[in-house]
């Protein structure tokens, strides 16, 4: 018996790792997407990227599309920050320590950012950059321009989340504008 609820688990773990985000977040990116777009009738659908222009296992990227038009882009995110300590530079002791947080981001058809915002942030340290406020500095910028400490104002008590999520932006911008020579014409 004891065997049988270990595969059972094992099995029911495997399966949750392989979905793009926790699911428990679906009530929150559907009122955002509502937020954004008004009454109009939404339908989200993952963005089928090659494989080379992909980077890591953290890649949730879709596209928002309305009747037949692309309406924009969305993208949720795992991003790790860190314990205290520090972990600006690579160390083998910090293996596994990470504290993580997830968010999304909205980008219109010209992938200018039209909101960012932070889903889940369960660790003790860096929750300031779940402020609205300060998520607000994302707003309207194109391409990957954005730099922690300069265009994104640096915030005391979040150095090592707010460099984790500035850098994460500029790593989803880049691949949005990879995919900028797409072909979306035959978009269902």
């Amino acid at each position: 018996m004891k065997y049988f609820i270990y595969i059972l688990i094992t099995f029911v773990l495997s399966f949750e790792a392989h979905t793009p985000y926790p699911k428990e977040y679906e009530k929150q990116i559907n009122k955002e997407i509502r937020k954004l777009f008004g009454k109009n009738e939404i339908v989200k659908k993952q963005l089928d990227v090659p494989d080379s222009l992909m980077f890591g296992d953290n890649n949730s990227l879709y596209y928002l599309q309305s009747n037949d038009s692309i309406m924009g882009f969305m993208a949720i995110r795992k991003v790790n920050a860190c314990l205290v300590g520090g972990c600006s530079k690579p160390n083998p002791l910090n293996e596994g320590r990470y504290d993580h947080f997830y968010y999304i981001i909205f980008f219109d058809t010209n992938h200018s950012i039209q909101k960012v915002k932070i889903l889940d942030y369960q660790s003790d340290y860096g929750y300031e950059i779940c402020s609205r406020n300060w998520l607000k500095q994302f707003i309207g910028y194109k391409g990957c321009e954005v730099s922690y400490g300069n265009e994104i104002d640096a915030i005391s008590g979040a150095t090592v989340s707010g460099y984790a999520i500035v850098t994460d932006v500029q790593e989803i911008c880049e691949l949005i504008e990879k995919i900028n020579n797409l072909d979306f014409s035959g978009v269902p």
